[in-house]
């Protein structure tokens, strides 16, 4: 062919090997024979909420992969009084009465404290439920996420209400106007595409007279819905890839491995409401019971073995093991603001090679509440995040349109020991910079195409406002130092154990609330008044781990 003869310059002998064909099948490369097997393990100490479930791994075999936590939930029998009122019940007088009890939203990771990965008695690894959910929204892939179906992550309020009215801090008060609140709406409430009962729902009970309370399949009804599974993947250095599996082996007949997971107490990761009864008395509904005080059925580690062959096995026992992990450290920061506060200031306290700093703001309310309750409503564009609170909008009507209750970062600066870090930024790196531009390219899932579809149509269509509440990421702030945090080897760090001062500082946007509509307070139009925020820094930090002659240890404490 003609061409052929063309591609003969100086330039082609730099593309083109004619000993090498691009047509030739280069086969497969085989490995060595291996098996793999699920186990399930249950717990020697730590059954149910408010518990410290611990789990001694069986050596099984000579490789541990993913670990899996597997827990069932009863079903509630029914309530229990508080604040010397009952729930409605069927002979109760008032017209519209309703109570019901709901679980958090992404119960799965609300629920752990913290998690600890030991070999003997050296502590490995820890990491708390907000690591955990930082990891699965920021991370990892929309195919790999984690959602309803394993930590009973909704986006969404359990209940959806119908034309609310709305009460104190913007919560609609179930049974007042039942013409645009109906308990009928609320209970036909479904996981979009599921065609199942949304099961965040414990309990509810409802009794009417008279519009749509008074449907025939509600009426002096007390409703208990099933009980819930959780399938929680405990996400430790070794479960990550294949090549980082434990290696069992390597510690058999030495010491122990156990994982130990803490739970926080039941009360705290139910949402409650209550109702008004006919004398406008607030009636506000107590903790839900469940069969002989148990909340979960039953609580087991699933865990994912390999076998390899004798050469393999013998391999990974004689031979030392040095991995680099990437750990959490954690400082916490309580910030009482008000509405014209621009800044806030934190001092930093980190040790090791940190390569990125991760940071959340949550209103502290939201942790605290009996019923919007939530963990991971994380502050930072101006919206308020807590859709169980807000009913899914971020315009309210009436009086409400003033009581927005967040803030907005505008810009975030760090200075080591008395320099800048980006000094030729006058407030530090914009947010609105660092997340259309600088996340898409340092993690998994920045969601840069669902926050602009969703800018777009979420005011305007109800699944797309879902589907913006999915994407949890949004408002979690990352101040980075690696070129690729998520990578297995080091892209760049800085080594904290040498900075003497560090200070972050977060500033501000405070021109929403310089209007009639959004006053000087994230509180209230008292510009006096202040709210405490919660705010979070997560340092990722470079450390070793040695294994050999049956001990695991970090290089640095």
């Amino acid at each position: 062919m003609p061409q052929l003869q063309i591609n003969q310059g100086p330039q082609d002998a730099l593309l083109y090997d004619n000993n090498k064909s691009y047509f030739t099948n280069v086969g497969y490369v085989r490995t060595s024979n291996f098996q793999v097997e699920y186990r399930d393990v249950d717990a020697q100490t730590g059954t149910d909420f408010g518990q410290t479930a611990r789990f001694v791994i069986p050596k099984a075999a000579d490789l541990l992969g993913p670990v899996d936590l597997c827990i069932d939930l009863n079903a509630a029998t029914g309530f229990t009084q508080a604040n010397t009122q009952a729930w409605p019940t069927t002979t109760d007088t008032a017209t519209n009465s309703v109570a019901f009890a709901q679980w958090v939203d992404e119960l799965g990771f609300a629920m752990i404290e913290q998690m600890t990965f030991m070999v003997g008695s050296n502590e490995i690894e820890k990491l708390t439920g907000e690591q955990l959910q930082i990891k699965n929204e920021l991370m990892t892939s929309d195919e790999m996420r984690l959602g309803h179906e394993t930590i009973m992550k909704t986006g969404r309020p359990a209940f959806q209400d119908v034309g609310p009215t709305w009460g104190e801090f913007g919560i609609p008060a179930p049974g007042t106007d039942g013409e645009k609140e109906a308990l009928q709406a609320r209970l036909k409430a479904r996981f979009p595409g599921s065609g199942r009962d949304f099961n965040r729902t414990i309990c509810a009970i409802g009794k009417a007279t008279t519009g749509p309370f008074s449907d025939a399949a509600i009426k002096n009804k007390k409703i208990f819905f099933r009980g819930g599974k959780l399938i929680v993947p405990l996400s430790f250095f070794f479960t990550k890839h294949v090549s980082q599996y434990f290696p069992l082996a390597a510690v058999a007949g030495c010491n122990d491995i156990s994982i130990s997971v803490k739970l926080r107490p039941v009360k705290d990761l139910i949402q409650l409401l209550g109702s008004h009864t006919a004398a406008s008395t607030a009636l506000y509904p107590g903790m839900p019971t469940f069969p002989g005080g148990k909340v979960m059925n039953t609580i087991k580690l699933r865990c994912h073995y390999v076998h390899v062959t004798g050469p393999e096995a013998q391999l990974l026992m004689n031979k030392e093991h040095v991995r680099l992990m990437k750990l959490y450290q954690h400082q916490q920061s309580f910030q009482a603001l008000k509405g014209n506060d621009k800044k806030i200031d934190i001092d930093l306290s980190f040790l090791h090679p940190v390569s990125t700093l991760l940071i959340t703001i949550r209103d502290d309310a939201d942790l605290t509440r009996s019923d919007a309750k939530g963990y991971f409503y994380y502050h930072g564009d101006g919206t308020n995040p807590n859709y169980d609170e807000y009913q899914q909008s971020d315009t309210y009507s009436g009086t409400r349109q003033s009581y927005k209750r967040t803030v907005k970062v505008k810009s975030i600066k760090l200075t080591l020991n008395g320099q800048e870090r980006h000094p030729g930024l006058a407030d530090g790196i914009p947010l609105d910079y660092m997340n259309a531009r600088l996340l898409p390219s340092l993690h998994s899932n920045s969601n840069a195409s669902q926050k602009s579809e969703c800018a777009v149509l979420g005011t305007v269509q109800q699944t797309h406002a879902h589907e913006y509440h999915l994407q949890g990421s949004k408002n979690i702030i990352v101040y980075p130092f690696s070129l690729n945090p998520e990578a297995t080897n080091p892209a760049g760090a800085v080594n904290f154990s040498k900075v003497s001062h560090a200070k972050l500082q977060i500033t501000l946007d405070t021109d929403d609330y310089n209007t009639t509509n959004f006053p000087n307070s994230v509180l209230d139009t008292n510009v006096g008044d202040s709210k405490s925020f919660r705010v979070d820094v997560h340092a990722m930090y470079y450390n070793w781990l040695a294994i050999k002659d049956g001990r695991a240890l970090l290089s640095f404490a």
